[in-house]
């Protein structure tokens, strides 16, 4: 079974928000509904990545400035979680 890792990133600016789960749509989801009060460029970059959503791929990604957004089918991240801790929350996005 495939699983899906999505991320909200910045660029070194804030720390990333990470989802996981077994459909990339549900990852999706999550991802979209823990931006809902983050800064309007990342609610954009998640929004071009639902656009251009397209499950031939392994992965994809968009970025714009320091936001970006991406999916990708792996089975962990490419870095453990506690490498951003001592990076600032974005405000507004909801973490846990």
């Amino acid at each position: 079974m495939t699983h899906y890792i999505g991320t909200i990133y910045f660029l070194g600016k804030y720390r990333p928000l990470s989802v996981e789960g077994d459909n990339l749509e549900e990852v999706m989801i999550e991802l979209s509904t823990r931006a809902r009060e983050a800064p309007q460029e990342a609610q954009e970059r998640i929004k071009a990545l639902w656009l251009s959503l397209d499950t031939r791929y392994s992965s994809q990604s968009t970025e714009h400035g320091s936001y970006g957004a991406r999916w990708v089918a792996a089975d962990e991240p490419a870095f453990p979680h506690d490498t951003w801790d001592s990076m600032p929350p974005c405000p507004n996005l909801i973490y846990n």
